[in-house]
């Protein structure tokens, strides 16, 4: 348990050191506040815009025949390891794009925490490879990169500290009820 504890603290560090590259993250703190809710967007709206990631909403799929756009917002509710705010989400996916970043991703980091129980159907995509409907740990590659999980269970859920590797231009993900912090592309 502590070498899986370990693991998802390097894995998920926002602070990244790398010797060569750029790196951007989207931690949710302020200015964003506490509170902060977009309801029902239309599909592609861009929620936000920090470093160059843009944030768009989009639909979670259920199953393959039903899609919902529910709500989003910044919570002051922390996700284990990861003190501060994130963003939650009920019913709905978003959708992380890094080709304003500046720099070609060619590492993606994210925590995700799903307090659904039964957290069978996360909607998870990769440079619009998906949304497959699954645990993250189901699809090691996706949209030609490689993709790594480690996760804990929880009272409420399933913690998942989550690296992607090769280029990456967007990562979508979902569920019916999730946080999400520490979002990092790194060069």
């Amino acid at each position: 348990m502590r070498l899986i504890l370990l693991s998802l603290l390097l894995l998920g560090t926002p602070q990244l050191a790398t010797a060569q590259g750029k790196s951007v993250c989207i931690d949710f703190e302020s200015p964003l506040a506490s509170g902060t809710q977009w309801d029902n967007q239309p599909a592609g709206t861009t929620i936000l815009s920090t470093s160059g990631i843009d944030v768009k909403v989009e639909p979670f799929h259920k199953d393959s025949s039903s899609t919902f756009i529910g709500t989003v917002f910044i919570d002051d509710k922390t996700i284990i390891l990861h003190p501060g705010q994130v963003i939650r989400g009920g019913v709905v996916n978003l959708l992380f794009d890094f080709r304003g970043a500046g720099f070609t991703a060619k590492e993606v980091r994210l925590t995700f925490n799903d307090t659904h129980a039964g957290a069978n159907g996360v909607n998870f995509a990769v440079n619009g490879d998906g949304p497959r409907i699954a645990k993250l740990q189901a699809y090691p590659s996706l949209g030609g990169t490689k993709v790594d999980v480690g996760t804990i269970q929880t009272h409420g859920g399933s913690i998942s500290v989550v690296r992607i590797t090769g280029k990456i231009d967007t990562v979508e993900v979902g569920g019916e009820e999730f946080a999400l912090d520490d979002v990092c592309a790194l060069e």
